[in-house]
């Protein structure tokens, strides 16, 4: 498969950042040409596939984009630097909803958001908005539990999958197989449960997630409703690329061992040092137990663009630390927040050191123990989690340190292990307490 269209992709970037804000009349397409043909064929010396590329398509590439950025690409505006931060706004929100509401009771003050806000300086609708995720919204959880089957499950997927405002493609038919187990064999049976289907969301306006459809892509968003053709446009995008079409979320059973954050993200960071990080839930559980970022969103945001500039080689899903390292300073016009590319930079490292353990077949226990040597937001690792978490991990260290005939073992026969386990839980014929109390199986 060529890659001039990746090729068309990242120069239109870069061109964007060098050429947007000049004046539309000063912009001059040999210039321009000549800029593109010279940075493509840098960008093309870096691939291991450049050679696809050939100087033909190389030169229509560049000209294409220079007649675009002075036929019809417009100024860009600038804009004045944000006041705010993601990362900043998320430990704002963890400072209201947590720390101050302590302070309070130990001082003999009730927790109101008048006084929270007064402590902070904030507006007394941020603090109360704050506050409402550690208390929960009691009208919210009343209109979930009128939800039937169906709508819960619905419900279920929709806030894994957007947990804050926000949008995402889904595909119908992989929806009906979570809700229907017999699969529907006939065109009339497909279109009867499309129906079903969005029957069934229905309810979920009222809690803020809405649906528009077109053919087996659902456009779900979470806050305000769709407007026609910002949904078109998103469904369209997702029709020509299926790379943006969301997976379903793994079903949790938050009381079980094996599906609680610190373990899941353990079992992840045993097969990233596999090199098994292009999936993107496995990479999902690697980040959230590294502690790096409070809100995940624009890393996650970054790697989903490695998937869709990887194309059908899956260049950069394979090398996971280039793709950070390079991400981080700005490679294909990515700007991220100070603390992201930092992250960026950390995670990358992260990954070739626990890739290091993989390829060496060091024992699993040990790449565990590469794990809680890092240091996240300027303490020990294993100092960001909390009493339980930190038992938790404790136990899953304690379960994977056995040997077999050949040694101990390594991360690929601790994952068949952790599996075992984890379906004998869900069957009720093992059980972690004894692991979280004392360590060992009795």
């Amino acid at each position: 498969m060529s890659i001039a269209p990746e090729a068309f992709e990242w120069l239109r970037a870069q061109a964007y950042e060098r050429w947007g804000r000049m004046p539309k009349a000063e912009r001059q397409a040999g210039e321009i040409a000549a800029w593109g043909a010279s940075a493509l064929t840098h960008w093309r010396e870096g691939r291991p596939d450049g050679g696809d590329l050939s100087d033909a398509q190389l030169g229509r590439t560049a000209n294409d984009v220079a007649r675009y950025m002075v036929e019809r690409y417009g100024q860009k505006r600038s804009r004045p630097a944000p006041r705010t931060t993601a990362e900043g706004r998320a430990v704002e929100k963890r400072i209201i909803s947590a720390v101050v509401p302590d302070y309070l009771e130990e001082i003999g003050q009730p927790v109101t958001a008048k006084a929270v806000a007064q402590h902070l300086d904030v507006s007394e609708r941020k603090a109360s908005r704050a506050l409402a995720t550690g208390r929960g919204a009691p009208k919210r959880d009343a209109r979930v539990a009128a939800l039937d089957g169906h709508g819960r499950i619905l419900h279920e997927i929709a806030e894994a999958l957007l947990p804050v405002d926000g949008f995402c493609v889904l595909r119908a038919s992989d929806i009906a197989a979570r809700l229907w187990s017999d699969p529907a064999e006939t065109d009339a049976a497909r279109r009867k449960r499309r129906e079903r289907l969005l029957k069934a969301f229905a309810p979920l306006a009222l809690l803020s997630f809405h649906v528009v459809a077109k053919g087996d892509l659902l456009a779900l968003r979470r806050g305000r409703k769709w407007k026609p053709e910002d949904a078109a446009a998103r469904l369209a995008a997702a029709a020509e690329k299926p790379g943006r079409v969301a997976p379903l979320p793994v079903p949790r059973d938050k009381g079980l061992f094996w599906e609680s954050a610190e373990v899941r993200g353990l079992i992840a960071t045993l097969r990233v040092s596999l090199r098994g990080g292009d999936r993107p839930d496995v990479f999902e559980d690697f980040l959230a137990i590294q502690r790096l970022v409070h809100d995940g969103r624009a890393v996650m945001g970054i790697y989903h663009f490695a998937h869709r500039i990887s194309g059908s080689i899956n260049h950069w899903c394979n090398d996971l630390p280039s793709f950070f390292a390079l991400a981080a300073v700005g490679k294909w016009g990515i700007r991220t927040e100070p603390t992201v590319s930092h992250a960026l930079s950390e995670i990358g490292c992260r990954i070739t050191m626990l890739e290091e353990d993989g390829c060496w077949g060091r024992s699993a226990f040990d790449t565990v123990q590469t794990l809680l040597s890092f240091e996240s937001r300027g303490v020990a690792f294993i100092e960001c989690f909390d009493d339980d978490a930190r038992a938790r991990i404790e136990a899953f260290q304690a379960i994977v340190d056995v040997s077999d005939a050949d040694g101990w073992i390594d991360g690929s026969t601790a994952l068949k292990l952790c599996d075992r386990l984890a379906r004998e839980e869900r069957d009720g014929t093992w059980s972690a307490d004894s692991w979280i109390k004392y360590g060992a199986p009795f």
